[in-house]
C-alpha cells in the first residue's frame, strides 16, 4: 500500500524503496467499495506495484486492513509492518532475520517533526528546504478528477476517482500519515513524504482515491531555463483495491501470529542496523 521512495535513483535498496510504497495509491472499484459501506465490514485489502522509471525496477506489496490493525507486506516473504493504533505501535518483523521490533508511533512523529523544523532552520539546500516545507501549485479539473501539484522541485500527476465510503476513506488516510512518520524515521534521506501528505489532505477533503500517481522529482529545480534540460527522476505507483480479505490473507495473517511468538525481539536501532546490513 503505502510505502515512499528515495529519490536517489537506482540507488534505492529493495526494503528501503518497498517501505516508500505509501506514496502511492490504488485502481479500486466504487460499486465493491459501496457494498463494503453498506455491510459495515472494515477489512479491505490493496495490492500495490511501484516502478522506478530510470531502472525499470518494479516491486509490489498488500496491504491489509483487519481487525483494527494494518498490515503491510513486501512480497509474500518479506518484511511486515503492523500498525495499531489503539496501542500506539508500529512492529517491524523481518523473516528472513527471524527478529522484530515495536516503537511507539507518536516517538517517531515527535522525532520526524524534529527532524522537519532542524532541516528547515539549518539546510543550506533549497531542494530540501522545500521538501520539508512543500508548496506546490495545485489543479484540479474535476470533470475528468485529474489533479496535478506543480513545483520546480516536484510534480504530482495524480488520476482519481470519487470515494463516497467515509470509513474507508478516512481510514486509508489516517494509515498513509502515520506512516509517513515511520518512513521518514527508518528513511531519513527521503524527500517526499512531506509532500505526500498535502496530497493526502487534498485528495480526502474532496473524497477522491486516486488511480495512478507519477511524482517527478527534480533534485537541481526544473525552473524553464532555455537550454537547460531538467531531468526529473521519475516513480509511478498504481494500486487496487478489494473490500474483503482472500483466503491467503487469511494464511498469511496466521503465519505473522506465529512469527510474533517465535521471532527474537530487539530494540528498533538495533532493528535498523541488522536489516541494513
Amino acid at each position: 500500500m503505502a510505502y515512499q521512495h528515495n529519490s536517489n535513483a537506482g540507488q534505492v535498496p529493495l526494503r528501503t524503496f518497498m517501505r516508500l510504497s505509501n506514496l502511492f495509491i490504488f485502481v479500486c472499484f466504487l460499486s465493491a467499495v459501496c457494498q463494503a459501506a453498506e455491510s459495515g465490514t472494515e477489512n479491505f485489502r490493496i495490492e500495490n506495484e511501484l516502478t522506478v522509471q530510470q531502472t525499470g525496477k518494479k516491486v509490489t506489496t498488500t496491504t491489509l486492513f483487519s481487525g483494527g490493525l494494518v498490515y503491510d507486506m513486501i512480497g509474500d516473504h518479506g518484511e511486515t509492518t503492523i500498525f495499531d493504533k489503539a496501542s500506539d505501535t508500529f512492529t517491524l518483523i523481518e523473516p528472513a532475520l527471524r527478529i522484530q521490533t515495536t516503537v511507539k508511533a507518536s516517538e517517531l512523529k515527535e522525532t520526524v517533526l524534529l527532524q522537519r523544523e532542524r532541516m528547515l532552520s539549518q539546510s543550506q539546500s533549497p531542494f530540501f528546504s522545500f521538501a520539508a516545507s512543500p508548496k506546490f501549485e495545485e489543479t484540479y479539473e474535476v470533470a475528468i478528477g485529474a489533479i496535478r501539484f506543480q513545483s520546480p522541485w516536484m510534480d504530482y500527476q495524480i488520476e482519481t476517482m470519487p470515494l463516497s465510503n467515509d470509513a474507508i476513506r478516512l481510514r486509508y488516510y489516517d494509515f498513509c500519515d502515520w506512516y509517513c512518520f515511520l518512513n521518514l524515521r527508518v528513511n531519513p534521506d527521503s524527500t517526499t513524504l512531506f509532500a505526500r501528505m498535502e496530497v493526502n489532505r487534498f485528495l480526502q477533503e474532496r473524497k477522491r482515491f486516486p488511480t495512478r500517481i507519477q511524482v517527478d522529482v527534480f533534485r537541481k529545480g526544473n525552473f524553464g531555463i532555455t537550454g537547460i534540460v531538467a531531468t526529473p527522476d521519475v516513480y509511478i505507483g498504481t494500486h487496487q483495491l478489494g473490500t474483503r480479505l482472500i483466503p491467503s490473507d487469511e494464511h498469511r495473517l496466521q503465519r505473522l501470529d506465529e512469527q510474533r511468538k517465535t521471532f527474537r525481539t530487539v530494540s528498533f536501532e538495533e532493528y535498523l542496523k541488522e536489516t541494513r546490513q
